[in-house]
């Protein structure tokens, strides 16, 4: 096959069109999220600081092209909600639960104490969810945020108001570190965190939207002038990480970082948008990309769990080094069988 990109242009008839570049995206960020989760010690400073960048980030900005590839402009929004809280509501209450029934396991066998549990009951309520699951509300209510000011017209206004809200929200957040502590500090940041980490969905949709638009419009088919522009911004990216950790006041940093947490993984799903053919690595990342939300809500809150339990019940060590990498390899084999069964018995878990 070979992939270019005019196959991204979507059809109206087209229930569920699986687009490749979008599958390898995403199947990158979920196993770097898995895998910083379970790192460490063993990546440099700056590799982990330029993976976090762009592996959460990155699901926005295929949330956005996808948007941007649509033909039409009229949006029904509480069909969309409804649509959007199936998808991501159910597996949000679902896995929830499941968590915080190994929450009460790891009680009795020692492994957590009380206070744990009352934090993940809170974060749950508040939506800052527990682990991972913290991003499914945030996509929910950043792309909601989209829609709604993209069937007013209004996409422009609505990209200006998350800045503004996501900036504000920053900055409020550190003045209350300066003058507040835990447990307070904690009870107040969780639904704050839920309100910047939304307005930065909605920022990163809204200007990647932009971008697709115009590349559809156009019919961008030059898959190599594409890959040049990822590898263009791939590199300013970079540079300007370097500077960033030495230079930059707080107050530049809020607004740069904003805009790095989108340069960076759309330079990389263009990178991605200018592969053609396939290949193992390909498919493995298609593979986990189309599971994603399993492995999201899985890996961190379970099966990471059950490593550290095990290594401190009869090792009586931390994981760390080499011992994490190992850690991570077997929780990647773990996680297939039990993504195969959840599609195959359980895929109401999942919202399906």
């Amino acid at each position: 096959m070979v992939y270019k990109i005019e196959i991204m242009k979507s059809s109206p008839n087209s229930k569920d069109k699986h687009i490749d570049s979008i599958d390898w995206m995403k199947g990158l960020c979920i196993i770097c999220i898995t895998m910083l989760h379970i790192e460490n010690g063993l990546l440099p400073m700056w590799a982990n600081y330029f993976i976090s960048i762009f592996m959460i980030t990155g699901f926005y900005v295929t949330n956005g092209w996808i948007h941007g590839l649509k033909q039409t402009e009229s949006v029904d929004v509480k069909q969309f909600a409804g649509k959007r809280l199936r998808s991501l509501g159910i597996p949000y209450l679902w896995f929830t639960f499941i968590i915080l029934m190994v929450d009460i396991i790891f009680y009795f066998v020692g492994h957590y104490n009380i206070d744990v549990i009352a934090r993940d009951v809170y974060k749950s309520i508040v939506l800052r969810g527990i682990g991972t699951l913290w991003f499914l509300p945030v996509l929910f209510f950043g792309e909601l945020l989209f829609i709604i000011f993209k069937s007013r017209q209004q996409s422009l206004l609505g990209l200006l108001t998350g800045i503004s809200i996501a900036i504000f929200v920053s900055i409020l957040i550190h003045l209350l570190a300066l003058k507040t502590v835990d447990p307070l500090l904690s009870i107040i940041k969780m639904p704050l965190l839920v309100v910047q980490n939304s307005a930065t969905a909605l920022v990163v949709i809204t200007a990647t939207y932009y971008v697709s638009h115009q590349f559809t419009k156009r019919e961008q088919k030059n898959r190599y002038k594409v890959g040049l522009i990822g590898l263009f911004l791939f590199i300013l990216s970079a540079i300007y990480l370097g500077i960033s950790s030495t230079i930059l006041p707080f107050s530049v940093s809020l607004c740069n970082n904003l805009i790095i947490s989108w340069i960076e993984p759309l330079s990389i799903f263009f990178l991605f948008s200018s592969v053609s053919g396939s290949n193992f690595i390909l498919r493995y990342l298609q593979y986990w990309g189309r599971n994603s939300i399993i492995l999201m809500a899985v890996h961190y809150s379970i099966l990471m769990e059950i490593c550290n339990w095990i290594a401190n019940r009869f090792f009586e060590t931390q994981i760390t080094g080499f011992a994490s990498l190992a850690c991570f390899v077997i929780i990647m084999v773990i996680q297939y069988p039990i993504t195969e069964f959840i599609n195959k018995r359980m895929k109401f878990l999942i919202g399906k």
